[in-house]
């Protein structure tokens, strides 16, 4: 019986799902493999890394026959959290969504003040897809309510850096296209309409001070600023006049 395994990452598989098709190797191992192959953090999954797993050793227990007897696994449940922003970056609160998750039944319920959907009870292991339907109250002086319906890849986000921690343009363009900068196709080019996102990104976002040319670069300050907006859900909101 061999004493290894080894996984081929695919686009958009995330660390519970390696898991899931690796049952006989131990959470530690795997997030090891994946620290030494270079990555930033045991997140950061690139599609065509190569990670190598020892297993961990089987053991005979003796039970009697014609009984029931439960094992419990180490596997933690997978859970979702979503943050829903206006088109000027605020965040949506007190609206009315639903999200459906493939196979089980829709999930409605209202955004938190500061936009977040968080699930209290686990998503399906190896979940791929889902959509998500908000509501959005009419603003003063109008009647009618919109809705907006979005298709979610779970577990398919790029990480926003490479392997030595410069900008995955990849990764990039997917935040941006999230928080509604729009970059277009995610083909790794900053590109024109790349650049004019990442440009509006930093206006917005106070990265590109008044009474000087906008800058269109995928520096440092633009990266960090990136990923708290969209991985942490943190930062002052840019409607904020503080």
């Amino acid at each position: 019986m061999p004493n290894s395994e080894r996984h081929r990452v695919e686009r958009g598989q995330t660390i519970h799902k390696i898991k899931c098709q690796h049952p006989n190797v131990e959470w530690t191992t795997i997030e090891e493999a994946i620290a030494g192959s270079g990555t930033q953090s045991a997140n950061s999954l690139y599609a065509g890394m190569e990670l190598d797993f020892s297993l961990r050793s089987t053991t005979t227990d003796p039970a009697e026959t014609e009984k029931e007897w439960v094992y419990e696994g180490d596997a933690p449940r997978l859970y979702l959290k979503i943050r829903v922003l206006r088109e000027d970056g605020s965040p949506l609160a007190n609206a009315v969504y639903v999200l459906t998750i493939p196979p089980e039944k829709p999930r409605t319920g209202l955004t938190e003040p500061n936009g977040l959907i968080r699930l209290q009870a686990p998503i399906p292991d190896l979940a791929e897809q889902a959509t998500l339907e908000v509501y959005i109250p009419p603003k003063e002086g109008e009647t009618q309510t919109t809705t907006h319906v979005w298709t979610l890849w779970i577990g398919a986000l790029h990480p926003a850096r490479d392997v030595k921690g410069s900008v995955y343009v990849p990764g990039v363009q997917q935040r941006l296209n999230n928080l509604g900068f729009e970059a277009g196709e995610i083909d790794g080019n900053l590109g024109p309409q790349t650049l004019a996102a990442i440009r509006q990104f930093r206006t917005v976002f106070g990265l590109n001070p008044p009474g000087k040319p906008d800058s269109d670069k995928a520096d440092e300050a633009f990266l960090k600023r990136l990923t708290e907006i969209h991985d942490e859900a943190k930062g002052p909101d840019p409607s904020d006049p503080k």
